[in-house]
C-alpha cells in the first residue's frame, strides 16, 4: 500500500493553474445556511440581465466591519457555469488592490470564501418578497454582487459550501 501510495505522489503533483484565478462556488444548491435559506437548481439568478456582476471584497466592508467609503471591485468574473451542486464561476482577482491580495493569499491556505448579493426588490423567498430573518429556499435572486471573503476575525459566509479556491492542474 505505501508503495502504491509513493508512487502515486512522486509522478503526480498539483499545481496552481492560473494567475490569481480562483473557481468559486457562487451559489451553492441545496445546502442550508446560517440564515436558514437555501438556493437550489431552480432558482432563478437573472443570469441573463446580470452575466458578469462585480467581485468585491467583503460586501464592501473593510476588514474590521466598517462599510468601504466607495467599495473596491477586486476581480472579474470570467466564465460562468451550472453544476449539481450550485453556480461556480472563475474569478480573475485584480493584483493591484489589497483586498484582492488578502482573497488570494487566503485562498492558497483554504480560507476564501464567497457571498453573493442581490438586488432587494428582485430577491424572493418561496414566491414572498425577501427577508434576511426568514427560513426557506430562495426561488429568485438577481446575482447582481460576489463578495470574496478571507474568512477569520470574525469574517465568514452564510454558506460553507460557498467556497473561493485556487485554478489548480494537475502535472504529471
Amino acid at each position: 500500500m505505501s508503495v502504491i501510495l509513493f508512487f502515486v505522489m512522486h509522478y503526480l503533483a498539483i499545481k496552481i493553474g492560473g494567475d490569481w484565478q480562483l473557481d468559486v462556488n457562487a451559489i451553492p444548491f441545496d445546502v442550508v445556511d446560517s440564515d436558514g435559506q437555501w438556493f437550489d437548481a431552480q432558482t432563478r439568478l437573472w443570469d441573463e440581465h446580470f452575466p458578469t456582476p462585480p467581485v468585491v471584497y467583503y460586501h464592501g466592508y473593510n476588514p474590521d466591519g466598517s462599510p468601504q467609503g466607495d467599495p473596491e471591485v477586486i476581480g472579474k468574473i470570467v466564465s460562468r457555469e451550472k453544476r449539481s451542486d450550485g453556480v461556480w464561476v472563475r474569478v480573475i482577482l485584480d493584483k493591484t488592490k489589497e483586498f484582492a491580495k488578502r482573497v488570494w493569499n487566503a485562498a492558497q491556505q483554504g480560507l476564501a470564501a464567497a457571498s453573493s448579493g442581490s438586488i432587494a426588490h428582485l430577491a424572493r423567498l418561496e414566491g414572498t418578497p425577501y427577508r434576511k430573518d426568514k427560513p426557506g429556499k430562495i426561488t429568485s435572486w438577481a446575482l447582481a454582487e460576489l463578495s470574496l471573503i478571507d474568512i477569520g476575525d470574525g469574517r465568514a459566509p452564510a454558506n460553507r459550501y460557498a467556497v473561493a479556491m485556487p485554478v489548480l492542474k494537475s502535472v504529471y
